[in-house]
């Protein structure tokens, strides 16, 4: 509702009788002049839209306002709402589950509103709901809220595409909201993406046995061809399902029934499950390597996905890999949701090879051979990775490298994380690195994560250029962060590179070292409003450890 001021620049003296003012095609608001001006002080419109004000009197010509525009209420006060996420695609069978991610921003709404989620098929029928209360009650929201649900889709739904909608409601009526980026109005709420329910096809019906012995690799990959051509869900049963070598997944849906449903690679040199073409996905199941020795191609890793869009990595258990856990390489439009890697020999999550536009969230990382979650850009490859999300993941206790790195990439975020880094490591790291011919990194912002135990060997936070004139490593942002006992000190700059644009601002460091560590003659950067508390003073990280898969095992 907007109060409207409007002068329509006329004078009228000497005169009683009423004049009207109207909303064009709408009723009137009748009022009486004072010395021939008059004020009408409660003019109101309810509804966003554009508009043009009438006014009319006995012997009066009439006048009419050119036309103005009322916007929809500002979603940043008065409890308005945002719903905010990205077109999301799932694949589901009847009587099934999925997982699905809900992300609001938000300001606290009055009021005991509940979340609805319709399915709703192409007559704009709900044929079934997920109206489950997120863990924070809308009024006392604040900022973002991101949480999991799983949904068990009713055995009598019928295969097709449904649109998933969501939003806001009391017994009375709905709260409007404003959508954010990729989300659609639709009737009483906005469309957050689609739910496609399809039939399963079994790798047990090609010939599969789970005995962790049989090498399935054949069997395995008849059934994602023909899950291709048919457009089924490839099944993974319960059982330990070995295989030989790699198993190609192009624009299919992988799922499993949780923790049973085991992948076991019998060649430790190839043994990725590849997702490639559009609209893929790997979900609910695990996957188990015996490596010990470390690898440095893809396809030595467990979940390789290359040239792949629109894709998800869900509720995936990874323990063990010759290298990486999740690589994505010259991807994009991907989500990597809430997946447990651990004991990789490598990075555990990584994007390489100009990757792009991708949101890690809710994954847990323990034990990872080298960095836990990297962005890294080699001289010569076809550009940098860019456009990338990572938040709310926990990474713990590395073997070796950095928590949450970047080697070469821009527009990076990184908000929310747990990090607990042990190895005498980074925590956290931009970089360009002559050692690795990684490119120059601009753009990256750490914000709001917990940072515990890094170093001796290096800062919580490192900031590092060694590559010569030419690429460089700008804009830097580290804001807002823990740093709870940092073995060196919360914030390193070293190499001998450009490094400038560097803004530390308003974290606090719970030690009783020096706040900084500088090395590196070319580096210029900026402190502000940072705090140095005791150690006794932590109480609680700013966001707890957790994330990963949510069946047994994780």
């Amino acid at each position: 509702m907007h109060r409207l001021m409007l002068l329509f620049g006329l004078m009228i003296l000497s005169l009683s009788f009423a004049i009207t003012l109207a909303i064009a095609a709408g009723s009137g608001l009748a009022a009486t002049p004072h010395n021939g001006i008059e004020t009408f002080s409660k003019v109101t419109v309810s509804n966003a839209g554009s508009y043009t004000l009438s006014a009319a009197g006995l012997n009066l010509t009439s006048a009419t306002s050119s036309s103005f525009a009322i916007s929809a209420p500002s979603v940043t006060i008065n409890g308005s709402t945002v719903l905010q996420n990205t077109p999301i695609s799932i694949v589901a069978a009847p009587g099934g589950t999925f997982a699905i991610t809900y992300n609001w921003r938000a300001a606290p709404v009055a009021g005991q509103y509940s979340v609805f989620v319709d399915f709703i098929d192409s007559t704009g029928t709900v044929q079934f709901q997920d109206n489950q209360q997120p863990p924070v009650s809308p009024s006392q929201w604040s900022g973002t809220l991101s949480y999991t649900h799983t949904v068990t889709v009713p055995a009598s739904v019928a295969i097709g595409t449904y649109k998933i909608v969501a939003g806001l409601q009391l017994s009375s009526g709905y709260l409007s909201m404003t959508p954010g980026p990729g989300v659609t109005a639709f009737g009483n709420g906005y469309q957050t993406g689609t739910l496609t329910i399809a039939p399963t096809c079994s790798i047990t019906s090609f010939g599969a046995v789970g005995d962790g012995k049989k090498d399935n690799r054949t069997a395995i990959q008849n059934t994602f061809n023909y899950a291709t051509t048919h457009h089924c869900i490839a099944f993974i049963p319960a059982g330990s399902f070995a295989y030989s070598g790699n198993i190609t997944a192009t624009g299919i849906a992988v799922q499993g029934t949780g923790a049973a449903s085991i992948l076991m690679p019998l060649s430790l040199t190839n043994q990725a499950l590849t997702v490639q073409g559009s609209g893929g996905s790997v979900y609910n199941l695990a996957m188990v390597s015996t490596a010990t020795t470390r690898l440095s191609t893809p396809w030595s890793g467990m979940i390789w996905v290359d040239n792949a869009q629109n894709y998800y990595v869900e509720n995936v258990l990874i323990n063990g890999s010759s290298s990486i856990g999740i690589e994505s390489y010259m991807s994009h439009g991907g989500f990597i949701l809430n997946n447990t890697v651990e004991n990789t020999l490598a990075d555990s999550i990584t994007q390489i090879a100009a990757s792009y536009d991708i949101t890690v969230s809710g994954n847990r990382v323990v034990n990872s051979g080298d960095d836990g979650i990297s962005n890294n850009s080699y001289i010569g490859e076809p550009g940098a990775v860019h456009d990338i999300t990572v938040q709310g993941n926990t990474v713990l206790h590395n073997r070796w490298g950095r928590g949450l790195e970047v080697s070469g990439g821009n527009n990076i975020t990184f908000t929310g994380n747990y990090v607990d880094n042990t190895d005498g490591y980074a925590d956290m790291y931009a970089g360009s690195e002559s050692q690795w011919k990684t490119q120059s990194t601009s753009n990256v912002t750490f914000s709001g994560n917990t940072l515990v135990d890094s170093g001796p060997n290096q800062g919580s936070a490192l900031v590092y250029n060694s590559e010569p004139a030419g690429y460089a490593v700008t804009n830097i942002t580290i804001s807002g962060n823990q740093f709870v006992n940092p073995k060196l000190t919360p914030f390193q700059v070293t190499g001998t590179g450009s490094v400038s644009g560097v803004v530390v601002e308003n974290n606090t460091d719970y030690s009783t070292g020096q706040f900084t560590n500088s090395s590196n003659p070319n580096a210029t950067f900026t402190l502000t409003g940072n705090r140095i508390l005791a150690p006794s003073a932590y109480t609680a990280p700013l966001v707890p450890a957790g994330g990963g898969c949510n069946f047994s095992g994780c």
